[in-house]
């Protein structure tokens, strides 16, 4: 009989190995790192763009976004062992504006209207500030560039119904790219602008068969108001059944409403800034009710003249069709 000594052959992938990283926006110094207690006494990474390192406890630049294939490959002995494979996903922050945006609003709707203080909706400034992408961003705001940086979970940043502390108050926005960390950082300047009252308006309807609502035609309000008050073209006029929707701009009505009898809060926006408020009066009206009339004539009466029957008061405010 034939007897071998020595070792089995040596199988690479009996070993099991993994490396983890971090820091995956881009410029950022990346950091890779082995995660598993394998023995080995040499190790390779490969980046995935041409370069490579030698170097347990890596950090690498990657100097456009994309998606790498980085491996780590472990010797044991002069042995490799199989390497391992990760995609890397190297993403690029989001582009924001880089010069300070103002949001304006309306120094109205409070207890003093010349204050400098206002109650702002943060929300109007994520388009501005982010360029108008259509990229999924998230966008969080805090006082200062530094309770930006040091808040990584973005669990304190400020509400977006937001008052400004002082006239002109600086705001910092941490503009994310959803399901990343990546981000930057843009300014906002909360400006308050002295409001134009513009006075109470009234709108009235007629009843709808047994109801007490109406159905009133805001459009018709808002074109009475541009053309008394002679407004330009430009101005945008929206409704709110409540006296803080209509300061910050929140939940408009549509042009067809259902109601009682009510006030609705009116805000008048020029180039998407606040320009005034004022309110509309919703009034009801119950709908006449026309008795049948019998008329007897002769021919020798003709032309006869008949009505409706309304009383001489109201005729006018209404329309006819015969």
């Amino acid at each position: 009989k034939e007897v071998f000594l020595g070792l089995p052959p040596f199988i690479t992938s009996i070993f099991r190995y993994s490396f983890n990283y971090e820091f995956t926006c881009l410029g950022d110094n990346t950091h890779f790192y082995v995660t598993s207690e394998d023995p080995y006494d040499n190790l390779t990474w490969d980046f995935g763009d041409g370069t490579t390192s030698t170097i347990e406890d890596a950090y690498h630049t990657y100097s456009s976004p994309g998606i790498y294939s980085v491996s780590l490959t472990l010797s044991l002995n002069g042995v490799d062992y199989d390497p391992i494979i990760k995609p890397v996903i190297i993403s690029a922050p989001p582009d924001v504006l880089q010069t300070t945006y103002d949001l304006v609003n309306c120094d109205s709707f409070d207890n003093n209207p010349n204050d400098g203080i206002s109650t702002f909706n943060l929300e109007n400034a994520v388009g501005p500030i982010s360029l108008n992408t259509t990229d999924r961003i998230d966008v969080f705001y805090y006082h200062t560039f530094q309770e930006a940086i040091n808040d990584v979970d973005n669990e304190n940043s400020l509400d977006y119904i937001y008052t400004n502390q002082i006239q002109d108050e600086i705001l910092y926005a941490k503009v994310t790219k959803a399901n990343t960390i990546c981000y930057s950082i843009a300014t906002v300047r909360l400006i308050t602008s002295q409001s134009f009252e513009f006075g109470n308006f009234e709108l009235t309807s007629c009843t709808l068969e047994n109801s007490n609502q109406g159905e009133f035609n805001l459009n018709i309000a808002r074109q009475n108001i541009i053309t008394s008050l002679n407004l330009p073209t430009n101005v945008t006029i929206d409704f709110f059944e409540s006296q803080q929707d209509a300061a910050i701009g929140v939940n408009p009505l549509e042009n067809i409403y259902l109601s009682t009898i009510r006030t609705l809060f009116i805000r008048v926006e020029d180039n998407n800034a606040c320009y005034g408020g004022g309110t509309l009066q919703l009034e009801l009206v119950s709908f006449p009710v026309l008795e049948d009339q019998t008329i007897t004539a002769c021919q020798s009466d003709f032309p006869i003249t008949i009505d409706s029957g309304l009383d001489v008061n109201i005729i006018s405010d209404y329309n006819y069709l015969w």
